[in-house]
């Protein structure tokens, strides 16, 4: 790598800076940022901000497919399979080599963009599709949080948002990205970006900057229940305060009003239909646990499946070195054998040749000097 002067920016500080500050933050960079590398454009997507549909159009100008029969996530409209991301066609940053990421990131040759949402409609939108209507997962992230699984009337369900907003302020806005501040989402002050749109001006904005991404008209298609439309005067003065002090941050940072936003035609929530949903979802969420449960099962059998194959590997392992001993052992009986063996017959030629000389005639005619012999050893000088 070439040396940087003075005036040269370090990409790849400034990236180190990101990764040892942002915290939990960081799995966002692989699990939300999508590149367009002929077009130098990463786009970051924050939930409830129209995400879906970008990321759905992006994945089309790559010329990647964007209909999936099949997801292992959670979501339970096909449309949503997109935000998997093992099935988008699009490169995360951290996809690249760090110096790309550095130059991704930083670099002004390079477009960055995302989208921000007030956080009235964004907070109200995150509970309703997530949590009022049981998205599987979502509830689990409340511990505490309690809801009623059916509805009687409009109010009832309002109440349920004013009783969420109170448990966020006693627990916070971080335990998801759903409902968690958006400039924390977006790396507050580390990053530039080069266009940030805003929801509800998203389309007329997209059409303006279409340039960005390399089309005459950058058109989206139309918005899930992200858009729906509360009715703000339903709720009480002192939730509206809650939701502008849990994110003050947010309406400062990105212009937005503290005061809830006016609804001319607010969306009608039915408690019928909302039920409905709910019993679905509810119903979704029991065969996701039970395939969770399966998926744990299946877990501890291989577990212990390879803990018996790793068993029977030294059990063989054993049993093959236990067998080299043996032979081992029995070339060395058959040697020691032989031996003996060998032994034996040489004994019995030794006993036969002293048999030999003891019955021979020179043996009995040197008996008298051997007799002579041993007086003599015996008489003491």
């Amino acid at each position: 790598m070439t040396d940087l002067t003075p005036d040269q920016p370090d990409f790849q500080k400034s990236l180190r800076e990101l990764k040892t500050s942002c915290g939990k933050y960081l799995y966002r960079l692989e699990a939300n940022t999508f590149v367009l590398e002929p077009l130098k454009l990463m786009y970051m997507d924050t939930p409830k901000t129209a995400g879906t549909s970008i990321k759905t159009r992006l994945a089309e100008l790559s010329g990647g497919t964007t209909t999936f029969d099949d997801s292992y996530s959670r979501e339970t409209a096909q449309e949503m399979f997109i935000h998997d991301r093992e099935l988008n066609p699009l490169k995360a940053v951290t996809d690249f080599s760090n110096e790309t990421q550095g130059e991704i990131l930083f670099s002004h040759e390079w477009t960055r963009v995302c989208v921000v949402r007030n956080p009235f409609t964004r907070l109200f939108s995150a509970w309703f599709s997530k949590v009022l209507l049981r998205q599987p997962g979502y509830l689990q992230r409340l511990p505490g949080y309690q809801i009623a699984n059916t509805f009687a009337s409009r109010e009832e369900i309002y109440l349920a948002f004013e009783s969420f907003v109170r448990h966020l302020q006693e627990h916070g806005v971080d335990s998801d990205p759903h409902w968690d501040q958006q400039h924390r989402l977006l790396f507050g002050e580390q990053l530039s970006w080069t266009k940030v749109f805003t929801y509800e001006n998203l389309e007329t904005e997209l059409l303006q900057e279409s340039g960005l991404f390399g089309c005459d008209e950058f058109r989206i298609g139309s918005l899930n229940l992200s858009g729906m439309a509360p009715d703000w005067n339903t709720v009480s003065e002192s939730c509206k305060s809650n939701i502008a002090e849990l994110y003050e941050a947010d309406f400062d940072i990105y212009g937005y009003p503290t005061s809830a936003p006016e609804t001319h035609s607010p969306t009608e929530l039915l408690p019928v239909y909302v039920n409905a949903v709910i019993g679905r979802n509810r119903r979704l969420t029991q065969l996701f646990e039970r395939d969770d449960e399966k998926y744990q099962e299946i877990i501890q059998l291989k577990a212990e499946l390879e803990r018996n194959y790793s068993e029977r590997n030294t059990l063989h392992s054993n049993l093959l070195k236990a067998r080299e001993e043996s032979e081992l052992l029995r070339q060395q009986l058959e040697q020691a054998t032989e031996q003996n063996q060998r032994i034996k017959e040489q004994n019995v030629e030794l006993g036969g040749e002293l048999e030999s000389v003891i019955n021979s005639n020179s043996w009995r005619l040197t008996a008298p000097l051997r007799k002579l012999r041993d007086m003599f050893r015996k008489t003491p000088v």
